[in-house]
């Protein structure tokens, strides 16, 4: 993704050493460090940046099966876990920041096989299923338009075909 600069940010899976890393080029130098290096984490890795340049990434943990979610907050790295036990979640995540900065995620929960749906509304993570049509929510790609709602680009494995589902304020629909 490109910051409001016009610089490159990208998340990615590191298989070597199983860890998520972060790249940038700051208009003169690239650098690149490690954001999580638990156990088998970093796969899916979705990143967004904020209107200050601060780097937002949804991932999975492979390990542990779980959804997680890691940003910059200016000063220091903070990662966290979102879903997961007793499901196995976290496949396929796409995000994005709506005007206040705050994070959207979309993913494919593998235990019930369905897309899912966070956000952050500014003091607690909100989830719901987007779509509960079996086998579905997989290669997921989410916008949010101007008013903050949510427009999602996903695979249906039973179908073969793509669906577009959006949030017109009070429920999602295909």
């Amino acid at each position: 993704v490109l910051d409001q600069d016009g610089h490159p940010h990208i998340a990615y899976h590191n298989a070597t050493s199983s860890s998520l890393k972060y790249a940038y080029f700051d208009g003169t130098y690239w650098s690149n460090m490690t954001i999580d290096d638990s156990d088998a984490v970093g796969t899916h890795a979705s990143i967004a940046v904020s209107s200050n340049g601060n780097p937002h990434i949804s991932y999975r943990d492979v390990t542990n099966e779980n959804l997680k979610y890691a940003y910059f907050d200016g000063s220091s790295w903070i990662d966290m876990t979102l879903d997961g036990d007793p499901y196995t979640v976290g496949e396929y995540t796409s995000i994005a920041l709506d005007a206040s900065n705050r994070p959207h995620i979309t993913y494919y929960n593998q235990t019930s096989a369905d897309l899912m749906y966070t956000f952050y509304d500014g003091d607690s993570w909100e989830k719901t299923m987007v779509s509960g049509t079996n086998s579905v929510g997989k290669h997921a790609s989410l916008y949010l338009d101007d008013d903050g709602y949510g427009h999602i680009s996903f695979f249906n494995q039973a179908s073969n075909d793509r669906i577009d589902s959006h949030y017109d304020g009070q429920v999602w629909k295909s």
